[in-house]
């Protein structure tokens, strides 16, 4: 299971520190941490509604970047980890709906898939780009690559993984929101099982020494934010969730709201 460690350039430790800091006066980490209900909570945000709209451009799950136009699907290296299977299924499904296809420089889902091939050419970084190019052909879509000078920042923020069952919800349009990596792929008809080892690989990226690490525990945790269709889809993917990160401990906590289809 890849946790970050064998593809990045260790941060400093001052800057994450101070993200450390800055991400601790967030409202929805403070709200989270009082124990407040999550669905009341998302409710009241002014522009709640709006987050909610079609996503049309694939971009890695990774919370340092987002696309320079259109609402981000997150999947994780762009969906270079799919078996197969389901990514010629995923093609079929969504040849012409997809806008735009994105790279990003220092991929760590691109650096697993680059450690698994039996045949090691390039980088990680080339593998990954020639990936999102190709995906962006089969799917009729643009491509665009995102530079590390174009990125939110060089250090892994994220405080949570927002996990979309809607296939609608674009948490970037939420000021409130923390640092979060976002997990589209259940929405978009993405099994059980690889929905299972994206959320593993993000959650070890962010309690990893390239994310906040130690400094979550039982008191600071990071979270699943489950956003769901209707309730009985919410408890699915809390279950899902929650398998997902149970090697993890009380320093992962799993949460969720719904928002209902047309609502």
């Amino acid at each position: 299971m890849l946790d970050g460690s064998n593809y990045f350039d260790k941060p400093a430790k001052n800057d994450v520190e101070n993200l450390w800091e800055k991400s601790q006066e967030n409202k929805l980490i403070r709200d989270l941490k009082e124990g407040r209900n999550l669905q009341e909570v998302m409710e009241s945000l002014d522009n709640f509604q709006e987050a909610f709209t079609t996503l049309d451009v694939i971009v890695c799950s990774d919370g340092r970047v987002l696309p320079s136009s259109g609402a981000k699907l997150g999947l994780a290296g762009e969906g270079i980890l799919l078996s197969q299977e389901e990514l010629d299924h995923f093609i079929v499904e969504y040849k012409g709906k997809i806008a735009k296809v994105t790279s990003h420089e220092d991929c760590g889902a691109a650096g697993k898939a680059f450690k698994d091939q039996k045949i090691e050419t390039g980088t990680a970084d080339e593998l990954g780009e020639n990936f999102a190019e190709w995906l962006a052909k089969q799917l009729g879509a643009t491509y665009e690559h995102i530079p590390m000078k174009d990125m939110k920042n060089s250090v892994h923020n994220e405080r949570a993984i927002c996990f979309d069952g809607t296939g609608k919800f674009n948490p970037a349009t939420l000021t409130e929101m923390p640092g979060h990596f976002v997990s589209s792929g259940f929405g978009f008809g993405l099994s059980e099982e690889y929905m299972k080892e994206e959320l593993g690989i993000l959650t070890g990226i962010a309690l990893g020494d390239h994310g906040f690490g130690k400094r979550f525990t039982g008191e600071d945790k990071f979270y699943i934010i489950v956003s769901a269709k209707d309730a009985q889809q919410l408890e699915e993917m809390k279950s899902i969730a929650k398998e997902a990160v149970a090697k993890f401990g009380d320093s992962v906590d799993v949460v969720g709201f719904v928002h209902e289809t047309g609502k």
